[in-house]
């Protein structure tokens, strides 16, 4: 028979790891799969736009305002608990448009269906994935 002391550190760790398990205390980690698809901006108003996450990890991100519309296009992978977008570039464009709205670089995160930038510059939200056909 164990004594209450050997009990109690045998157990312990058990006793920790079991409730995180129970109700779903680790973050799984996200794989390609779980983010490939199509995603829609949400705000600003003025803006429209969608992002496509293929599971080649390879990116289209199509924008339109009051100024034209203009499709990004680049590649994306999975670094710890963020997709970041790698070198993108302008597929069409109209001419008053500077910066890419996802240059290289940003990193977003992945919860309850939404992908939220972190970083660089301003925060954009995106809804979803709708699961492309085929894809």
């Amino acid at each position: 028979m164990l004594s209450g002391m050997k009990f109690f550190q045998r157990w312990l760790p058990y006793s920790l790891v079991v409730p995180l398990l129970l109700t779903g205390g680790f973050a799984a980690a996200l794989g390609v799969a779980d983010l490939a698809g199509k995603y829609r901006l949400k705000g600003p108003i003025e803006t429209e736009g969608t992002l496509i996450l293929q599971s080649d990890q390879d990116y289209t991100a199509s924008f339109k305002d009051g100024s034209g519309e203009w499709t990004e296009a680049g590649a994306w992978k999975i670094q710890g608990e963020e997709l970041v977008l790698g070198e993108g570039h302008r597929l069409a464009k109209t001419p008053e448009r500077g910066q890419l709205i996802l240059p290289s670089g940003t990193r977003l995160t992945f919860r309850e269906q939404t992908l939220t930038s972190t970083k660089p510059g301003r925060k954009l939200i995106f809804s979803g994935p709708e699961k492309i056909q085929g894809d």
